[in-house]
């Protein structure tokens, strides 16, 4: 196979393909992995030449295969059950513990003598000292993130009481805001954004855009104090942006903080390739908008917040 044939070869196989000839692609495909098939069937006797067949029609299938987004599960309860759910969850995890408890009040860094298992003296103990603008809820949410990370390492923990755990902590960070994501777009972006806000909420992702937040206040006052209202900073960065001055000036604050305190906590908006206009945003990994796997990666994204909005004590 010459390089030139090897090229157009691996194109035809890439996303790339799918992108460009959307409404072509599957249908192109099936068909041509069928005449594969066939080919392969027809010509090759040997069991060698069956293992490569195998081989190769295995590599075909996890290559077009794209995975299934689940819809987040929507947010039960308030803050307090969901807490209180989660200290259910460790009493049991912790009761016996063979010195478990021990070793995470030394991880969490609390040097006050507290009684053997119990997680809301040790909770309350340490939580304090976590709160953020005297929010007693960040400080909770971090302290069990901090638990989970140290649940993780013991061995003797069944996998599904692990993702359970991390399931209950994740939604109580989620809890802990107004909502997961706050979009912001420059003025030529509105509709753009409005049908990206309503294409993610079907997937059970609270989303706000700061168009509409800030209605009767200033751009500025809208995204005063934006990453302790939301999990997450989106960015639509296309040349609407760069045209339009506070904003472009306002997400380059937002970026340095996130980098400098909120590590990826603000994330670019990719729409076909537009992050060129904004060289500045490249620094950061950002979510590309009408790919394949757009709404895989968001949801997993969201579905890690726990560990992305609270950093570890130690």
């Amino acid at each position: 196979m010459s390089e030139n044939i090897q090229a157009g070869y691996l194109y035809f196989l890439s996303e790339k393909f799918d992108n460009n000839f959307r409404h072509l692609a599957s249908p192109i495909k099936v068909a041509f992995i069928s005449g594969v098939v066939v080919g392969f069937a027809a010509g090759c006797l040997t069991m060698t030449c069956k293992d490569k067949l195998w081989d190769t029609l295995s590599a075909l299938k996890r290559s077009l295969t794209k995975s299934p987004a689940i819809p987040m599960q929507p947010l039960d309860g308030t803050f307090e059950v969901n807490k209180n759910e989660i200290l259910q969850l460790l009493t049991n995890i912790f009761r016996n513990g063979n010195g478990r408890f021990n070793r995470l009040r030394q991880d969490v860094g609390c040097t006050e003598e507290i009684a053997e298992n119990n997680i809301e003296s040790l909770m309350i103990n340490v939580s304090r000292n976590l709160m953020t603008d005297y929010k007693p809820e960040f400080g909770i949410a971090n302290f069990f993130a901090n638990v989970v990370k140290f649940v993780q390492t013991e061995q003797d923990i069944e996998q599904a009481t692990l993702m359970e755990l991390e399931k209950k902590a994740n939604e109580l960070t989620r809890l802990c805001f107004e909502k997961d994501i706050l979009m912001i777009h420059g003025e030529g972006d509105s509709e753009l954004a409005q049908n990206i806000k309503t294409g993610v909420e079907k997937w059970n992702i609270k989303m706000d855009l700061e168009s509409e937040v800030g209605i009767g206040q200033t751009v500025f006052s809208s995204l005063n104090d934006a990453f302790d209202k939301y999990m997450f900073v989106f960015v639509i960065v296309t040349i609407n942006l760069k045209k339009d001055g506070i904003r472009q000036y306002l997400c380059e604050g937002q970026l340095l903080e996130s980098l400098c305190e909120k590590k990826g906590r603000l994330v670019p908006v990719q729409i076909e390739g537009n992050q060129e206009n904004n060289p500045v945003y490249r620094v950061i990994k950002p979510w590309k908008y009408k790919n394949d796997q757009s709404i895989n990666n968001l949801v997993a994204l969201v579905q890690k917040s726990t560990q992305m909005v609270f950093p570890s004590i130690n």
